[in-house]
């Protein structure tokens, strides 16, 4: 963006001088107290923030911290050295596993293809049985053995989520 004279400085006419530009005065002010406008607020709301600290740290421990060890994929295995001590291997380990025709690779294909097999099985039936077992449950049943189905439905659908 060109910045012009004119956006900073107006011309007065009855002194024949320039003067600084009312609006700019105000974005100047603004500016300089842009950090201690966002440290008073911090200040008066410092229980949100503290608040916020244990989110940071979940975040750290279970979400961040484990990129470390990720990079295990991409380096020469080596149980001795940490892993940022180790030598890159880049996708050579990937390459093999994936492309190339050996035993390994083949196995990969079929847990991979197994993998979505099994959880689109699960998907398919298993949403479906326990929800038309526990609708003809609701639909013959007397108040006790509707909440026996309730609790029948709430076990098989965590159980569901082990699996």
């Amino acid at each position: 963006m060109q910045l012009n004279v004119s956006d900073y400085l107006i011309f007065d006419e009855e002194s024949g001088t320039y003067i600084e530009n009312p609006e700019q005065q105000v974005r100047d002010d603004v500016e300089k107290h842009h950090w201690l406008n966002i440290f008073k607020t911090v200040i008066k709301d410092w229980r949100l923030y503290v608040m916020l600290v244990p989110m940071f740290l979940v975040f750290l421990l279970w979400r961040y911290f484990p990129m470390y060890e990720l990079l295990g994929c991409f380096k020469v295995s080596d149980p001795v050295l940490p892993v940022a001590d180790q030598l890159y291997a880049g996708f050579s380990y990937f390459r093999t596993l994936l492309v190339s025709g050996t035993t390994e690779s083949l196995n990969f294909w079929l847990a991979f293809r197994n993998t979505f097999l099994l959880s689109s099985y699960g998907l398919c039936f298993g949403f479906q049985c326990q929800s038309s077992l526990r609708c003809s449950l609701m639909r013959s049943a007397p108040t006790l053995q509707k909440a026996f189905s309730r609790l029948l439905h709430i076990f098989l659908s965590s159980c569901q989520r082990l699996l």
